[in-house]
């Protein structure tokens, strides 16, 4: 009878995170997005620089860092439903193509553009966790859905091979909104009553296709206004810009059940 007892006791204290009312978890990370038009349009550009024998220097736009901030409320013995806020930063690069002006074909040009990005998640979510019996051990699987707000830069300098031809330099800043999703998993182990280290991997779904510039941008030798407030962000081709953060995140976290 004692070992049966004992056996139950520990069972109950390893199955704590199953149990949870209570829900406060944080994690960060590594996360990629997938800046497929802004980058696609980049390598179009270095091929027509390599094609002219021109001077190009691409790299890929989507490396990026996370924090996730959850707040679960236990519904039933093993689902916690909860807001989700966070921060995906995009870290910047810099890129830099060399083309011939097409209204001078005796003078190239090289573009060099700054480009940074963050997205700020504001979702609401369901959350299942599964402790292990007799291991301090637990699995959690969970689906979110909600708003993201995007958030960009994109400096841009343009040099000319001509002597005396004024460099031109201009910030772009643009937001946008849009539906995003996220689905996660994660292992935790409990390492002290209540509280727990995590594993974390999961996939976001974060297409944002209305993206504006916030303020005007003028061309700072001439004054002229060379984008409009308010105005749809662009691509390199003209083509209306989608900023995507789809993509997996992999991090750990710190966990409060109780």
């Amino acid at each position: 009878m004692k070992k049966f007892l004992l056996s139950v006791a520990l069972l109950s204290l390893f199955s704590i995170p199953s149990f949870a009312l209570l829900h406060v978890g944080v994690s960060a990370g590594y996360a990629y997005a997938n800046m497929d038009q802004m980058n696609n349009a980049w390598e179009t550009a270095k091929a027509d620089a390599q094609a002219a024998s021109l001077p190009s220097e691409v790299q890929k736009f989507g490396n990026s860092i996370f924090v996730n901030a959850d707040l679960g409320i236990g519904l039933l013995p093993l689902l916690n439903i909860g807001p989700r806020v966070g921060l995906q930063y995009v870290l910047p690069v810099k890129n830099s193509v060399t083309y011939i002006n097409p209204f001078n074909t005796s003078e190239t040009l090289t573009t060099e553009n700054t480009i940074s990005s963050m997205l700020v998640p504001l979702e609401l979510g369901v959350s299942a966790n599964i402790g292990i019996p007799m291991l301090p051990i637990s699995v959690t699987v969970g689906g979110y859905a909600g708003y993201g707000l995007a958030f960009g830069l994109d400096q841009t300098k343009i040099t000319s091979n001509v002597s005396g031809t004024p460099e031109l330099s201009y910030a772009v800043p643009y937001d946008g909104g849009g539906f995003m999703a996220d689905l996660s998993a994660a292992v935790e182990w409990n390492i002290v009553p209540f509280i727990n280290l995590s594993l974390n991997a999961g996939y976001r779904y974060a297409l944002i296709e209305n993206v504006n510039v916030t303020s005007e941008v003028k061309d700072p030798v001439s004054g002229n206004v060379l984008i409009s407030a308010d105005e749809q962000l662009t691509s390199r081709t003209g083509d209306k810009m989608k900023v995507n953060y789809t993509g997996f995140l992999v991090g750990l976290g710190f966990n409060i059940r109780f």
